[in-house]
């Protein structure tokens, strides 16, 4: 189930910024940007980032297996649309591509 939420954000964050509206864009890592709104999903307005001594205070639990794939930091974008659930966008930055794919590697096992 974490796994398809996973490719729904992933989806979300690739398919649809073409489509969205203009406005400035948080920008989060060096190549990625997150929109303010995008087909009906709204911006809440509040980023939450983390790093590697406040990623426990998000992950509480997982933050070790982050850390231990050299994890860098963290940012946390909530959209909202009226009478929908609202969609959370996570975009981690870690240590290299290989460390990306360990921790994905990972939570796709069971």
């Amino acid at each position: 189930m974490r796994f398809r939420f996973f490719l729904l954000i992933l989806v979300f964050l690739v398919a649809i910024p073409s489509g969205a509206k203009g406005g400035e864009k948080m920008k989060a890592g060096a190549d990625f940007s997150f929109p303010q709104e995008a087909a009906g999903w709204k911006w809440d307005g509040k980023d939450r980032v983390y790093n590697s001594r406040t990623v426990f205070d998000y992950i509480d639990g997982a933050a070790e297996l982050f850390l231990a794939y050299g994890f860098k930091d963290l940012t946390v974008r909530r959209f909202e649309k009226l009478g929908q659930p609202p969609i959370i966008a996570e975009v981690y930055e870690m240590g290299s591509p290989e460390d990306a794919y360990g921790v994905f590697s990972f939570e796709r096992q069971g």
